[in-house]
């Protein structure tokens, strides 16, 4: 994670820093990172989060997809490169968060009503190599979400 730093990257001897200011990252604060089986990055930043396969930025956000908050502050890719995208927010100082899928075609949000979410207040995700994702929750514990 970085406080308004932007992604750096160190490749060939050289670092290389982006930022706002100078590519298509939505935001400087980058929250988490996850890449796939070809190298491409997801990353979550404070403004959306975005998908960069080394020359050009898709950037998702809530204007521009069901992503329910720019705050994306955990993302990873399945073995199915489906994308996972964490967002927290507040609202009169109650935190609330979300987690939705994109898997190339449609857009999903689970949360506790829809799913096997005991808590919507997620903390960590991750995939594992059979494509299911495992979700550690704040209140409700560990989550095993199977091929969806």
């Amino acid at each position: 994670a970085t406080d308004n730093g932007g992604l750096s990257s160190f490749y060939n001897n050289q670092w290389t820093n982006y930022k706002t200011n100078n590519s298509g990252i939505p935001g400087n604060i980058v929250y988490s990172l996850s890449k796939d089986a070809s190298g491409n990055l997801l990353v979550g930043t404070d403004r959306g989060a975005a998908f960069f396969n080394g020359n050009n930025w898709i950037v998702y956000n809530y204007n521009n997809s069901p992503i329910p908050d720019n705050n994306v502050v955990k993302v990873c890719i399945d073995a199915f490169d489906n994308m996972w995208f964490v967002t927290r927010y507040e609202i009169f100082g109650s935190s609330f968060g979300n987690l939705t899928r994109f898997n190339k075609s449609e857009w999903k949000t689970f949360y506790r009503g829809n799913s096997p979410l005991p808590d919507n207040m997620i903390n960590v995700i991750t995939p594992d190599v059979n494509g299911d994702v495992w979700i550690g929750t704040e209140n409700g514990g560990l989550v095993h979400l199977k091929k969806l």
